[in-house]
Order: structure tokens, then sequence, then C-alpha cells
């Protein structure tokens, strides 16, 4: 108790993602992949609990901090992908996929607009289809994105001070109708998303520690508390003037999961631990996902991670005491 009540005071949301994702830009440089410091190569090997390695992950990074390459690896069924990046002026303007199952082959090429703003993604498949991605700005900021992949278009809208508040999602699922995903973002950080205010309601919290991520759909008593919750959200979002930050946000949404739990369905639980560099950055140095079926740790990641300034932090030797640790917050989070 005492360990997750520490957590929730020093909470942090960092962003999640959820349904079939909010469509944004590609991820090019090291923060769009998750390194928040400047790094030339990041390792990591996933384990199950029998302390065997399931899957390596090798990220490279050019001295701008663009990717390079980046490649997985299953290593169970020795399936794996390769992607390669190319830059012309600091512009992505190919990237190159490869996969074991080469059938699944393909490219993608960049295409900007006079003022450097990514305006096309076309992906070329090895049987020679192509599909497109239109990007759409209006002052100067990313307005909406079109492909005719899944025939989905995402907007976005922005307050005043021209701060991301809500993106739409307009996609067709199975059944061929029409839908409306929604997020909400909060300081940069998406918070929540919803298919209706009565489906699809997931709610994300990413503290100190671990991320959590729940269902709204079978807590009447949430989902009405949400409805007025985003109806202040949409009127006070785009002035800038809500009246609460990102970490009280996040450490109300904690203390409500705690009244709540037994009648929320989890989506996703996942913890972190960090080392330092010798500047006291915190980088990640192990994540563990649970299976929310089960309620238990399914694997563990540990990363090794290279700097730029050839400082390396971490190793993706299987560390006993990290899981022991996350066995930890996972029993102090049931407890709670």
């Amino acid at each position: 108790m005492n360990k997750i009540n520490k957590i929730l005071f020093t909470a942090v949301l960092l962003g999640f993602q959820s349904l079939s994702f909010a469509q944004s830009l590609p991820d090019i440089s090291n923060i769009d992949y998750g390194f928040t410091q400047k790094v030339t190569k990041v390792k990591a090997i996933s384990y199950n609990l029998n302390k065997e390695p399931i899957k390596t992950t090798v990220y490279h990074f050019n001295k701008n901090g663009f990717i390079k390459e980046h490649h997985i690896e299953n290593l169970k069924n020795k399936s794996w992908q390769k992607t390669k990046s190319y830059y012309k002026n600091d512009r992505l303007y190919k990237r190159v996929f490869k996969y074991s199952n080469t059938k699944k082959n393909k490219k993608h090429s960049y295409t900007y607009n006079a003022s450097g703003q990514l305006i096309k993604e076309t992906i070329t498949h090895k049987n020679g289809e192509s599909n497109n991605i239109v990007y759409d700005y209006k002052n100067n900021k990313l307005h909406q994105i079109k492909s005719d992949i899944n025939n989905s278009k995402t907007t976005y809208f922005y307050s005043i001070k021209g701060n991301l508040y809500k993106a739409i999602k307009t996609q067709k699922g199975q059944n061929e109708i029409e839908q409306n995903i929604n997020y909400l973002y909060l300081e940069g950080k998406e918070i929540t998303s919803y298919v209706s205010l009565n489906s699809n309601v997931l709610v994300t919290t990413y503290l100190n520690d671990f991320t959590l991520q729940f269902d709204l759909n079978e807590n009447e008593f949430a989902i009405n508390k949400l409805q007025k919750g985003i109806k202040r959200f949409n009127e006070e979002a785009p002035k800038d003037n809500l009246p609460f930050s990102l970490r009280s946000y996040s450490n109300q949404t904690a203390q409500f999961y705690s009244k709540n739990k037994d009648k929320l369905k989890h989506s996703k639980i996942v913890f972190f631990d960090y080392v330092t560099d010798d500047q006291k950055n915190k980088i990640t140095y192990a994540k563990a996902d649970v299976n929310v079926q089960t309620e238990t740790i399914a694997s563990i990641q540990f990363y090794k991670t290279s700097l730029t300034n050839g400082t390396v932090v971490g190793e993706t030797k299987f560390n006993d005491k990290v899981l022991e640790k996350f066995k930890d917050i996972h029993q102090s989070l049931n407890q709670l």
C-alpha cells in the first residue's frame, strides 16, 4: 500500500495508445520511439517467466536522432521484420519493410510541400498494389489524415493557444458501419478514448512505475461521471481553461480506480523499471506486460541503451531482482 501511494503522488502520464489508434505522422525521432535521450542504438530482449528469450528488438539511430534501422525477431517461430529508413536534407523520403514472409514486403515513399510538411505517404506492396495516406494542414498544424487502407479519416482539434485537445477518427468497422472514435488529450498526452459514451470507453493512467488501462463500459456510475467530465472538457479545453493539470488528472484517475477496481475491467497493465545516466536522466531498463485475462505477468523485457555520448546503460540479461520488484508492484496494485 505505501509503495503504491508513493507512486500515486509522483504520477506522470506518459501518453498511451488505445482502440485502433489515432493516426498520426510517421515515427522518425528517438522521442517518437519512446526514448527521451539521444541514442545511437537500443537493444531489447523479451523473456517468458521461464527466463527463455522469446523476442529481440534492435533500433539504430543516426547522429540527428532519426531512426535508421529497426529489427524485430520472434525467437520462437524465427519470424522477423526489418525496416530501413532513408533521409534527404533531414527529411524521411523512403522506408523499406522486409519480412521473413516475403509476401508482406513493402515500401513507403514520402512527399512534402514547399514548407517541408509531409503531405502524402504512398505504400507500395510486393504485389504491385498501392495505398495512399494524405496529410492536410491548417494554420500550420496537422488538421486531417485520410487513408484509403481502411477508408479512415482522422481530424485534429486545437485550442486557442494551439494545443491539441481532441482527435476524431472516422472509419468503417467489420460490419461496414461507419463509426467515430474519439480521443481526448491533455498537455499533449492522450487521456481517454471512446466510440460513444456507452461503448468502448477506455481510460488509461500512466504512473511512474506502471501503466494501467481499464474499461468503463460496465460501470454506470463511472459512465455518468465521464459524460459530465467530457462535456466540461469540450467546453473548456478549446479555451485553454481546464481546471486541472495532467498530474492532478492522473492522481484522480488512480484514486477512482482504487475505489472501483472490482467493477472495472482491465485492458492493459504494464510495469516499468529505470536506470539513470551520468546526468541523472531516467532511462527505461525493464518493462513487464501483464496478461489481463489471467492477471499474471506474461513477459519481461530488458533494454541496453547506447547514448550519443558513448555511455551505455542497462543490459539485456534477465534480472531476477527486477522481476521480484514487478511482482511486488502487481501485488500492491491488487491490494489497492
